[in-house]
């Protein structure tokens, strides 16, 4: 098959897409199939722009042009909340072909696959099930770099991916200065990129005690920071289906819409589930560690997914 991915990546809208997409691409690849990237992004990116979660009139025809002279496109991905339903039948139409939605929030029912491992309800050929998630290797089968240093102390993990568009590190970070909350019994680790540090002005607590920074880490570092933490604290997105699957100690943050499933299912699984920082922070002390039980998701999402797309009809 001949698989056209299209989604963006960088600035608001963080790295969650391409995560997504890397490796199912990657894994289409191993099975032999032809891939082609449709991409915005800060670095890199096979489309002229700046990434961003809304889609121009001018997109059909610019993806026409991206594979013309290439084999005929069998399926395109779409890992990107700017595809209306009338857009998406536009562009199967356009390059006479299938549509996978990788779809977190959204039911768009022009599409011809659905990707919604952790839906509510189950629209008609959408894969429900956490046995479709797409969750990294290194999140199920750490590997120990001696060289990366985690703290020697107790620590939380605090980490809202790669956009943080409410500036919820900051907030999270003032709420600990202010109240001095379990400073006592353990630091604060904060992952975040140079971008966040600066705009968000994080500099100013440099010199906190308390408060170390990691800036863009592989995520085989942030899995063993993860797992050596006393509790972790990530937004209820796929950063937080990760954190389940290394064996962390996981409470949620929900702040968007197109984190409603992944809140919900986390939720109806035991995992506590915050909407405000403060309320977080005052009972974190509280909360019961994470049974070992919901650790057990596995890596054969992609597998899964691509086997569901070749014997499509």
């Amino acid at each position: 098959m001949h698989i056209l991915f299209r989604f963006d990546s960088g600035g608001l809208v963080g790295s969650g897409h391409l995560s997504r997409c890397s490796l199912l691409a990657e894994q289409a690849k191993k099975r032999g199939h032809l891939i082609t990237l449709a991409t915005r992004s800060i670095a890199n990116g096979t489309l002229s722009g700046k990434p961003s979660f809304e889609i121009t009139d001018e997109e059909t025809e610019i993806l026409k042009q991206l594979v013309y002279g290439k084999p005929s496109i069998d399926w395109v991905i779409l890992d990107h909340y700017g595809y209306s339903e009338g857009m998406i039948a536009r562009l199967r139409k356009a390059l006479n072909t299938r549509i996978c939605v990788l779809d977190d929030h959204l039911n768009r029912s022009t599409a011809d696959l659905r990707w919604a491992p952790f839906s509510k309800t189950c629209h008609p050929n959408t894969l429900v099930g956490d046995q479709y998630a797409i969750i990294h290797p290194c999140f199920l089968a750490p590997i120990e770099d001696t060289i990366f240093q985690i703290p020697t102390t107790a620590y939380n993990l605090v980490c809202f991916g790669a956009a943080d568009p409410k500036c919820l590190t900051r907030s999270c970070i003032e709420n600990i200065s202010v109240n001095k909350i379990t400073t006592e019994k353990a630091g604060w680790v904060f992952i975040v990129n140079e971008q966040m540090y600066h705009t968000q002005a994080l500099e100013e607590f440099h010199d906190e005690e308390h408060i170390t920074f990691y800036k863009s880490i592989p995520q085989s570092h942030l899995c063993e920071l993860m797992i050596n933490a006393q509790f972790t604290i990530v937004s209820t997105s796929t950063l937080a289906i990760e954190a389940l699957a290394s064996g962390a100690n996981l409470v949620g943050l929900h702040y968007m819409d197109n984190q409603d499933n992944i809140a919900g299912w986390l939720s109806s699984k035991g995992i506590p589930i915050f909407t405000e920082i403060s309320p977080l922070l005052d009972t974190l002390e509280n909360l019961t560690k994470t049974p070992a039980v919901l650790h057990q998701l596995d890596d054969k999402g992609p597998e899964r997914l691509l086997s569901y797309m070749e014997s499509f009809k």
